[in-house]
């Protein structure tokens, strides 16, 4: 995203009240999450050491070994304009954590992969190490794309990634989709103007199995079909919000929590509004 969007700062530890789209998932939702940061030092990249803020939402109840979702915010900065996502994947039983990340491009990759091994430092048995997806928006899309699926990059601990309105150039000594086959969504807007359509269909095309692609149609304000599927609209969640979010929860939730009938509720969702586009491919 092009536009700089205002942080809201979050200093304490709050209970948020659950919001839905879970679906019907093996897990049951929580009644609500926490939210709070938390500041990891990454010294092994770069020139300098680097302070990556991670806000963190961690669902409520005695459950241990959640699956986890890192996600990587746009060119804007500021991981609180996903709020609407974030919220809807934490009430949905996952741990959540979304870093502000540097805008270094090469370095993001190895960021996601340090605050991984952070999140499952501190958080412990609240985490399983074998249910960790990463998640991304245009440039964290990118992002997360070389987290799960570049060889330059490649962390083997994620099992699942979403790619939200994100093209794919190239990172020095790696290849996308060279015998990696990590399950792959990817989200795009038809009339994206900030990231040609085409470039989710590439994607796509190229990925191995298994893969999913959601088509969202264009809006009335086709401005804003890069950022507002994946934001809402002043923190309340949109039709297009409320489709891409049931999408990425059932995506995680059948690879990461191994439900089977998660793509039946992710076809189901998209069926409801006839003008979103489905492909799914597991084989």
């Amino acid at each position: 995203m092009r536009r700089r969007w205002q942080a809201l700062l979050v200093l304490t530890t709050v209970v948020v009240a659950a919001c839905g789209g879970g679906g019907d998932g093996p897990a049951p939702a929580p009644a609500g999450f926490d939210v709070r940061t938390e500041t990891f030092v990454d010294a092994s990249r770069g020139d300098a050491p680097r302070g990556l803020e991670t806000t963190i939402y961690t669902p409520r109840g005695e459950v241990a070994g959640r699956p986890l979702v890192v996600f990587a915010h746009g060119s804007g900065g500021n991981p609180d304009f996903y709020r609407v996502l974030l919220e809807a994947w934490a009430a949905a039983g996952y741990v959540v954590a979304a870093p502000r990340l540097p805008p270094d491009r090469r370095e993001q990759p190895g960021h996601v992969s340090f605050v991984v091994s952070e999140l499952l430092r501190v958080l412990g048995g609240v985490v399983d190490p074998r249910r960790i997806g990463v998640a991304g928006h245009s440039a964290g899309g990118v992002t997360a794309l070389a987290v799960g699926l570049n060889s330059c990059c490649v962390d083997r601990r994620v099992r699942a990634v979403a790619v939200l309105a994100a093209d794919s150039p190239p990172f020095p000594g790696g290849a996308y989709f060279s015998g990696i086959s990590t399950p792959l969504l990817v989200v795009h807007g038809l009339a994206d103007p900030t990231v040609p359509f085409a470039e989710g269909r590439r994607i796509f095309t190229e990925a191995l199995p298994p893969k999913i692609l959601l088509t969202v149609p264009a809006s009335d304000t086709p401005s804003a079909d890069h950022a507002r599927p994946f934001a809402g609209s002043e923190n309340r969640p949109l039709p297009d919000t409320r489709v891409v979010t049931a999408t990425v929860i059932g995506f995680f939730d059948r690879y990461l929590r191994d439900d089977r009938a998660a793509l039946d509720r992710i076809r189901k969702a998209v069926d409801d509004e006839v003008s979103f586009g489905l492909e799914v491919v597991e084989q």
